[in-house]
């Protein structure tokens, strides 16, 4: 593959599982910390992904290279996707902003939010390296810690009855 033999590559991989790593163990132990880090992270992605679908569009075709499932690249490079690349991913890019502010958020929203975000990340983890594998993986772990505490409480509001500030 020769995306790991590109060094910029392989440390932006290392980066990228490095975080996913501490965005498992915040969710763990510092939950509120994990959700700003994911809200972060869902909104720079969302940035990333709109501009790119505008501008470049035709950069997601190569992600066909990387898929383990040929149905993905099969996808990817169909006439369908082609011919709707911009639409696809901007449709994609909003919900990942709509994901951002869901991490903000408490109750119901929240609960919709770290789903998406739970279905998002297993379904782009085929893209192999592409997707820094296994790092979409570890993050949906770490998302489903997050939904499993619960957000009884916006992000921004303390919450006086749990033990720790960041709790």
């Amino acid at each position: 593959m020769e995306l790991l033999e590109n060094v910029t590559y392989l440390k932006l991989l290392v980066l990228t599982n490095f975080v996913s790593v501490l965005l498992l163990l915040t969710a763990w132990k510092f939950p509120r910390i994990s959700r700003a880090m994911f809200a972060v992270m869902f909104l720079f992605a969302s940035l990333v992904n709109w501009y790119t679908a505008i501008n470049s569009p035709t950069d997601y075709v190569r992600f066909a290279d990387y898929s383990i499932f040929t149905i993905y690249s099969t996808f990817i490079r169909g006439w369908w996707f082609r011919s709707h690349i911009t639409h696809m991913v901007g449709f994609i890019a909003s919900c990942q902003f709509v994901i951002a502010i869901g991490m903000l958020s408490k109750g119901n929203f929240f609960i919709v939010a770290a789903t998406g975000a739970i279905l998002f990340l297993l379904s782009i983890a085929p893209l192999g390296t592409g997707a820094a594998f296994p790092s979409t993986i570890i993050m949906a772990i770490a998302m489903y810690l997050l939904l499993r505490k619960g957000s009884d409480n916006y992000l921004w509001v303390m919450n006086k009855t749990k033990p720790g500030y960041w709790a």
